[in-house]
């Protein structure tokens, strides 16, 4: 089984990548199927198709964070059996800030919030609200989960993934 932990940019997508390999102990796809740019265990959109053909999950188990919010790409992923997509979503308003404060650390982005919001933060909502619609969707191998129900509700929230 390959299992995606997958979310919108600062949802919780690592979070939830963590929780997962904790509680079944699946390891990571094999280096060839990753971004090596990427810190985290996943899989290059640009080698999705290959990783989703060429992996054997079928006999081993695999947990990747994921980014993945194009129809096509969500398609792709659903049309294979042994595919289980753990979603994860987050108040677009809490991502805006989280983006902020990412933006502040790692671009060294030095404006104020307002600033951030005007030049890039409404793209980033508009990106989030983009990735929720492409994954609101009816599947028996898709569950969605929340930010804030992880925060509030983590035990019952981990034994309903």
């Amino acid at each position: 089984m390959l299992v995606l932990a997958n979310g919108a940019f600062k949802s919780g997508s690592t979070w939830l990548y963590y929780a997962v390999g904790r509680l079944t102990g699946f390891p990571p796809p094999p280096d060839d199927f990753r971004n090596p740019r990427w810190l985290n265990s996943n899989i290059d959109p640009v080698k999705l198709a290959d990783a989703l053909a060429r992996l054997d999950y079928h006999v081993d188990d695999y947990v990747a964070k994921t980014h993945f919010g194009k129809p096509e790409q969500r398609d792709l992923i659903l049309s294979y059996n042994d595919v289980f997509v753990l979603n994860i979503k987050r108040d677009i308003r809490d991502v805006v800030v989280s983006a902020y404060y990412h933006d502040c650390r790692n671009s060294g982005y030095e404006g104020s919030f307002e600033g951030f919001y005007r030049q890039r933060g409404r793209e980033v909502a508009q990106k989030v609200a983009d990735y929720h619609e492409v994954w609101s969707l009816e599947s028996s191998r898709v569950h969605t989960s929340s930010f804030e129900r992880m925060l509030e509700y983590g035990a019952d929230e981990l034994r309903r993934i």
